[in-house]
This record gives C-alpha cells, structure tokens and sequence, in this order.
C-alpha cells in the first residue's frame, strides 16, 4: 500500500511538471507570434499576419459582426494597418492542453502618433496546426467608452 502510494504521488507530481513545461513553452510561442505579427503590420503586410491564425478561425472585435477565415481577419487588418494603427498584446495567463491552449491577457491599441486610442482585454484559444500554434478564436473587449 505504501508503495502503491508513493507510486501514485510520483505519477501525479511528474505530470504536473510535465503540464507546467507545456504551458510555458505554449507561452513562448506566442511570444515569438506575437512578435511575427507585429513585424507583419509595422511592414503592412496583413496577409502574413494573417497565417499565424488558422484557415477556420473567428475574430470578434468589439462592435462588429464576428469575422471568420484568413481573408477576412487579413482584411480587417489590412485597414488597421493603413490608419497606422500598432497593437501591443500582453499575456496575463495560459493553458495549454495538448494540441489546444487559452491565453488570456490585456491590449493596448495606439494610432501613428504613438497616442493610445484603445485598450482592454482579450482571451483567444490556440490550436496546433502542422506543429505549428495558430490563433482560432480571438476575442477582443475594448475597456474604452464608446463615444
């Protein structure tokens, strides 16, 4: 009994440590896309941007019909990008569960001033695609009064 115990608890705290190695390599990942993308609107290219999301993904921005597809998340970028609009993502929390992972975390929004025109908070679902995290759902809540 006592071994079975022992046995037990090793299992348990081995795949706790496991989970928590996933977790924090998920987070890198999407610190390293969060950086592509950024890369992909300062050079205005919304078509690149747009693959770090999955073909099926939805966006959900505040006030808005949800967008679905890469061509459409592409497009509503592609208008940010020429207002000179700059998005700055900050990952609060992460889970990662396999080939599924949820972040949670705040944005800020600036226009090509530098001045901050919008912040809030977002929550998005990350799926493994080829090896590869993706954005599929990303939804975004504007924290600005609506004028």
């Amino acid at each position: 009994m006592k071994k079975e115990t022992l046995l037990m608890l090793f299992i348990m705290f081995s795949s706790m440590s496991t989970f928590a190695q996933s977790s924090e390599d998920f987070k890198q990942a999407i610190q390293m896309n969060f950086q592509k993308m950024g890369e992909a609107m300062a050079n205005s290219n919304p078509e690149l941007l747009a693959t770090h999301f999955s073909e099926d993904a939805m966006l959900k921005l505040p006030g808005l019909k949800a967008l679905e597809g890469r061509k459409a998340i592409a497009n509503a970028h592609a208008m940010m990008i020429e207002q000179g609009i700059s998005i700055r993502p900050m990952t609060k929390e992460v889970e990662s569960f396999g080939d599924t992972g949820y972040e949670i975390g705040t944005y800020q929004m600036f226009n090509k001033e530098g001045m901050e025109v919008d912040a809030g908070t977002y929550s998005t679902i990350w799926k493994k695609v080829d090896g590869d995290w993706k954005l599929y759902r990303d939804i975004v809540s504007s924290s600005t009064p609506q004028k």
